[in-house]
């Protein structure tokens, strides 16, 4: 099971060169959760979402609600330890850490003026201009 989750985003070589052990369950979390030096990992992905957001807020001239959901994300990802993620429970982080998302996405769209998008339409979502 383990090994496939780490198939499914190209992490099986990665995880191998950084663990060189059997697949632990505490392991690959940390691995896809924490690991500045994983490019799927939450962590990589909210430093990444960190510099693009100062960038724009650079060009815009103005820091939005969004930057603020996006820091204090990835500041607690800096700040997570794994074992306080499993004495949480895995599932229940990782559902919450979804929730948190979905309000940085909606955040994001306010922000930045995308159209709403319903499921099924013809066209995707664009970024308004004016």
């Amino acid at each position: 099971q383990w090994e496939t989750i780490l198939r499914s985003v190209s992490a099986h070589r990665s995880y191998r060169h950084i663990f060189n052990e059997a697949y632990r369950p505490w392991n690959v979390a940390d691995f896809l959760i924490l690991r500045p030096e994983m490019p799927r990992s939450l962590r990589f992905c909210y430093d990444w979402l960190q510099d693009t957001i100062e960038g724009l807020s650079t060009h815009y001239g103005e820091r939005l609600p969004s930057a603020a959901l996006i820091a204090e994300t990835r500041d607690m990802l800096r700040a997570a330890r794994m074992d306080t993620i499993f004495r949480q429970g895995l599932h229940e982080f990782l559902t919450g850490f979804v929730a948190r998302n979905n309000r940085l996405t909606e955040s994001l769209s306010a922000d930045y003026n995308f159209r709403p998008y319903a499921p099924g339409a013809a066209a995707r979502p664009q970024l308004a201009v004016g």
